[in-house]
């Protein structure tokens, strides 16, 4: 929770001291902003009176836009996703630099669609950066506008992943069913089974040495695939893993079956791949895995 605060405040202080300057006219408090009890100028652009506010301990989506006094972006969460600064929780600890300019201020006021720009001198950011003075005009305004997307407790957020969770579960599923059936179509002697956490695995070689257990070191050769038989990485030669210490967490899995001399073939479902979050532009999100594997050794 608080690693997301502190990245917040580097992020900003990063493309601070990053940004390049503009026009010539600096972006001041609006004249018809308002003025919080600690001496932050704000004005809504748009203000929904039934939405729902943030209490202490909810986690808050939003987008954010950040400008300097010389009207430069420094930061546009619009470009980076479309779901914006996801899970931001809402704590006494929402402030930047010693002077305190509290967001906790700000979005406590705000509700759900809620659209809002507020202030903040750079003085108070430089003192807590120090190196930034020379990037900023003493006294000058940072600008930072704020679309609130949503408010959640905890608890709804948990609720909405497992609702979501189970409906990958299910596509997940069907997509492998009709995968494993299009293999033994190919194949009638194999024969795929599934373990309690929905990894589907056939033992294309049976092994006759040691069952891998946490904190042993194997050496594998493998090969992960989509389901669409697209390679995205293979083990050039035999390599070394920890068991304990293997991504995804679908693959461990799959080695912890095997013994030495194995063979075999591992459908990972993508929750027991890289999940929503994907592998770069390897590995999309909500991807279904395919390992093919050969363990060679296991040293206790």
């Amino acid at each position: 929770m608080y690693l997301k605060i502190i990245s917040f405040s580097v992020f900003i202080i990063f493309f601070f001291t990053n940004c390049v300057g503009g026009s010539d006219s600096p972006t001041k408090p609006a004249s018809n902003a308002h003025t919080t009890a600690s001496g932050l100028k704000y004005v809504f652009h748009k203000q929904n009176p039934q939405g729902k506010k943030a209490k202490l301990g909810d986690l808050i989506d939003f987008h954010l836009v950040i400008k300097n006094s010389f009207d430069s972006i420094i930061r546009n969460s619009y470009q980076e996703t479309p779901e914006g600064i996801r899970e931001m929780p809402f704590e006494e600890t929402y402030f930047i630099g010693k002077e305190k300019p509290n967001f906790r201020e700000i979005f406590g006021q705000v509700a759900e669609g809620d659209s809002i720009s507020f202030w903040v001198k750079s003085d108070s950011i430089a003192e807590q950066g120090g190196y930034l003075k020379a990037k900023m005009p003493k006294g000058s305004d940072l600008k930072f506008t704020v679309k609130i997307l949503k408010i959640r407790t905890r608890q709804e957020i948990q609720k909405a992943n497992e609702k979501l969770l189970d409906a990958q579960r299910k596509k997940d599923s069907l997509l492998i069913d009709e995968y494993v059936e299009n293999i033994k179509k190919k194949d009638k002697i194999i024969n795929f089974k599934t373990t309690s956490t929905g990894l589907r695995y056939a033992h294309i070689k049976e092994g006759i040495g040691k069952n891998a257990i946490k904190g042993d070191t194997v050496n594998v050769n493998y090969s992960g695939k989509l389901l669409n038989g697209t390679e995205y990485e293979h083990s050039e030669t035999a390599i070394e893993l920890l068991i304990g210490d293997i991504t995804p967490s679908g693959l461990e899995e799959a080695i912890s079956l095997m013994k030495e001399g194995g063979k075999g073939t591992f459908i990972l479902p993508s929750y027991l791949g890289y999940g929503e979050k994907g592998m770069g532009e390897l590995v999309p999100k909500n991807t279904i895995l395919v390992f093919d594997v050969e363990l060679s050794k296991v040293k206790k």
